[in-house]
């Protein structure tokens, strides 16, 4: 276990996520493989339980720091869980996906299309949308980049998410509950109407 664990520190792979990565979806998956290897020893011994949580908390550090793979990351990490050393956690996951989201992570935003389906849908509902759309820069080339991120923008500042609090919360087992969910949906109600506001001033200075 010790040559495993040695092989793995050397890969260093959390460092080695590129601030603008060529591929966000690569960069996830350098992630998830590498702490799903450290998660499969762990329990062999104390050391490789450790490295996994030192691994654990510079990929936590890199997030903050703004790094949007590890932001990623930790959003599917809060989803799924790993095991007894990670438990899943709704909460987190919504809210490292819209903070990754709203930094401009492609792949965070490919995953939320559902989330911001209705949200869509509404935009579009807008009286001379496409006019509306135009004056912003929108196209149908890059729409749901830039409207997932605007939305995103708005649900960290609708739900008030912060960096450095969403890192230091302490993760606790919190699956989906009915309650949650209508409480992000409502934040996405919030959030579209100000997106849509926000969209129609623009076009209009």
């Amino acid at each position: 276990m010790k040559t495993i664990g040695k092989g793995i520190l050397k890969k260093r792979f959390y460092e080695e996520i590129d601030e603008e990565p060529v591929s966000f979806e690569e960069d996830f998956e350098k992630l998830r493989r590498g702490m799903l290897e450290l998660y499969n020893v762990a329990n062999n011994s104390q050391k490789n339980e450790d490295l996994f949580y030192d691994v654990y908390k510079a990929i936590n550090d890199r997030a903050v720091e703004g790094n949007l793979a590890a932001q990623d990351y930790l959003g599917y990490l809060y989803k799924t869980g790993l095991g007894d050393l990670v438990p899943a956690n709704y909460c987190l996951s919504m809210d490292w996906m819209f903070m990754a989201g709203s930094n401009g992570n492609e792949y965070t935003l490919s995953r939320l299309k559902i989330f911001f389906t209705r949200s869509m849908g509404e935009i579009f509902d807008m009286d001379n949308y496409r006019e509306v759309l135009n004056a912003n820069d929108i196209y149908d080339e890059n729409y749901e980049f830039e409207l997932g991120k605007l939305l995103c923008d708005a649900m960290v500042d609708t739900l008030g998410i912060k960096m450095e609090e969403l890192a230091a919360r302490k993760p606790v087992f919190q699956p989906s509950t009915i309650a949650l969910a209508q409480k992000y949906e409502q934040a996405r109600i919030v959030a579209t109407k100000s997106v849509i506001e926000y969209l129609k001033k623009s076009a209009s200075l």
